[in-house]
């Protein structure tokens, strides 16, 4: 047989959650913004929480037939408390991209650049930044040119990345031919 077992714990929990969002659409451009608040109790001796606040950016604008422009943006904080130790994360994501087909006018000849930044920082982190006298962002800038014939595509890139203060520069050639069905 089975046997079914049940535990009651005098524990109540007290949960808030508001979201409001706003949205555009037309023919040339698409926006949504949403921003959310939650907050989470436990009404014991612990006094334990979780707070969440949370903003997020997400849009397309078509400039011609040929270029756009997309962006994401997300900021984030959490809050947590376990009777005395509390604790709170920053989160900052980001990217932005522009498209260009037909640059010049020349079919199959294609742009693109795409910045991203992404940053998270815990409580520890944010006071080490501030005796340091900086923040690291993690960034990222690509920026390709590609072209295709047939079935062989070129593209050459460019990219920038920062991690820990550090920028590197990538730059590739890349030559790729299909094989089989296109």
């Amino acid at each position: 047989g089975r046997t079914i077992r049940s535990e009651l714990e005098d524990t109540k929990n007290l949960n808030h959650t508001f979201s409001i969002t706003w949205s555009d659409n037309s023919t040339n451009d698409r926006s949504m913004i949403r921003f959310l608040v939650s907050d989470s109790r436990i009404l014991d001796d612990t006094k334990n929480s979780f707070r969440l606040i949370n903003l997020q950016y997400s849009g397309f604008l078509r400039f011609s037939r040929y270029a756009n422009l997309t962006g994401d943006i997300t900021l984030q904080k959490t809050i947590r408390v376990n009777a005395d130790d509390r604790r709170e994360a920053i989160v900052r994501n980001g990217q932005l991209a522009f498209v260009r087909n037909r640059l010049f006018q020349i079919p199959r000849l294609r742009f693109r650049s795409t910045l991203r930044l992404s940053q998270r920082q815990s409580d520890n982190e944010r006071f080490l930044a501030s005796l340091r006298d900086d923040t690291d962002i993690e960034s990222l800038w690509e920026n390709a040119l590609q072209y295709r014939v047939g079935r062989l595509e070129a593209e050459m890139k460019l990219d920038y990345i920062k991690r820990f203060g550090v920028v590197d520069r990538l730059f590739k050639i890349q030559l790729t031919r299909s094989f089989g069905d296109l």
